[in-house]
């Protein structure tokens, strides 16, 4: 630092004249000697990634930086550290004679605009000459670029597949996923399950340049991804079983039941049962089964085993922990599924209503009622509410002349809600040939018998249950099963 009085001043008025520091230029840079467009590249790679940008956003300018200093040397232009204001225009009127879209080409002006403020921080450049709000490609209102998007009846195609049987828990927890967080591929992809909050009903998602949010889920995103982590461990355990014992399957109905995975617990691989007796396991399926398994089934598991063979394998005991790891797991998800259903039996409790006494509906389809329907006081009548559900029927009518068509309006989520449950209340076991209520299936024939079509007898059952859902959320009562009038014989 030096103290001068320039020329021109008063006598005895001191100024003070700040040297600024050497110019931060790239490796190899002089005034007389520029660098190579490389390290131009490289030396603004090290400035984002020292401003913390994450490796694809670093990656993307830096690639867009390259292009730019290579169409310069194609044109005779060779880069000297400075950026012209002919340099942009040249290189955007370049990008849009060969076809790049609009977007594309704003992109790349954004990563030129952040270079030059790169040139102008290491001292290459006085000011910047790159003004995004100026050289970004202008688009008519009106004339851009239609995102394309699922119609009503295109999404309720999709849920009424993925919520069929055909598709499986994972396939059903990333349709959910985007459908209803809204969520990137990319980071969808990176999304694990330490990321989601069961009981919070939220997910912990990482998007562009490492920035963390919070997306709460609806219900059904989290019955799926709990049923996803779910059947992957059973499948992993059944994959690990067919290994030790051949003919596990026929020891228990379920393989991850209670039972079983005590016993599977206890005994991962069959050499460990070479000398227990049939006692000391009919002890311990009795101890997990509140005594429904008998000695008898602990003598055919002893049987089934000796008729397997020797199926010890090398590494057995890293197998044997393998399994045990696996049981412990589907032990604790199964938990945190309780604890869930807790904490949503608790909520519906707390808001009075007992939607979960009408067969076919548990805790998590009453509390996706609640949540899609809200404030019942807000539905004048049932009517209002079928209306709001997309259910009641509209009428297409043209000089006095129509008929009621189906409805595509409306809340399509309720609607779809509605829907299965219905089809769970005309339900009939296989076994027993018992209907789940007979009410409803004896509406659901009688409506048929009437020359209806299923699809619109099932509306039918769907608009009665409309009724019965609201009386039971308007009052607060529990369902009664009414009873069916006696044939009398003839």
């Amino acid at each position: 630092m030096q103290k001068i009085c320039p020329q021109g001043h008063r006598s005895g008025a001191v100024h003070t004249l700040v040297i600024p520091p050497p110019k931060r230029l790239p490796t190899g840079t002089t005034a007389e000697t520029p660098a190579a467009p490389e390290e131009y590249v490289e030396s603004f790679r090290r400035r984002l990634a020292e401003d913390g940008k994450s490796p694809k956003t670093i990656e993307s300018y830096a690639g867009d930086v390259a292009g730019f200093l290579a169409h310069l040397s194609d044109v005779g232009e060779g880069f000297t550290g400075q950026i012209k204001r002919s340099h942009i225009t040249g290189f955007r009127n370049h990008l849009l004679e060969r076809g790049y879209e609009a977007a594309t080409v704003n992109k790349k002006v954004n990563s030129l605009a952040s270079f030059n403020r790169h040139l102008v921080a290491t001292g290459l450049m006085e000011e910047t000459v790159v003004d995004p709000r100026r050289d970004r490609v202008r688009v008519a209102s009106g004339s851009e670029r239609q995102v394309e998007v699922y119609t009503e009846g295109q999404i309720e195609r999709l849920l009424h597949f993925v919520r069929g049987g055909g598709v499986s828990p994972r396939d059903r927890a990333i349709v959910m996923a985007l459908l209803y967080t809204g969520v990137r591929v990319s980071e969808l992809c990176g999304i694990r399950l330490r990321n989601l909050d069961l009981l919070t009903g939220s997910l912990t998602v990482t998007g562009k340049g490492g920035k963390v949010r919070e997306v709460p889920l609806r219900p059904e995103v989290t019955d799926a991804a709990l049923v996803k982590a779910v059947t992957a461990l059973v499948n992993q355990l059944h994959n690990q079983l067919a290994h030790h014992y051949p003919s596990y399957r026929k020891f228990f109905s379920d393989v991850d039941g209670n039972t079983a995975l005590a016993f599977w617990e206890e005994y991962p691989s069959p050499h460990l049962l070479s000398d227990t007796l049939v006692e000391d396991l009919a002890v311990l399926l009795r101890s997990h089964s509140h005594n429904a398994c008998s000695t008898n089934k602990a003598k055919k598991i002893l049987a089934l085993v000796e008729k397997d063979g020797e199926t010890k394998r090398e590494y057995q005991e890293a197998r044997d922990f393998i399994v045990r790891s696996i049981v412990r797991d589907v032990r604790f998800k199964k938990k945190e599924i309780g604890e869930v259903e807790k904490e949503l039996k608790r909520t519906v409790d707390l808001l009075g209503y007992r939607l979960d006494t009408m067969p076919g509906i548990d805790t998590v389809t009453a509390c996706a009622l609640v949540s899609q329907i809200g404030d019942i006081s807000r539905f004048s009548s049932a009517d209002k509410l079928a209306r709001f559900a997309g259910i009641a029927p509209i009428k297409f009518s043209s000089a006095g002349k129509g008929k009621d068509q189906k409805s595509k309006q409306g809340n399509r989520e309720l609607h779809g809600i509605f829907y299965f449950l219905a089809i769970q209340q005309v339900q009939v076991s296989k076994g027993s040939g018992i209907p789940r209520n007979p009410v409803f299936l004896d509406y659901y024939q009688r409506k048929i018998r009437e020359g209806k079509t299923k699809v619109q007898a099932l509306v039918c059952v769907m608009r009665r249950l409309v009724n019965i859902i609201y009386g039971m959320m308007k009052h607060k009562t529990a369902y009664v099963m009414p009873t069916l009038p006696e044939q009398k014989a003839v």
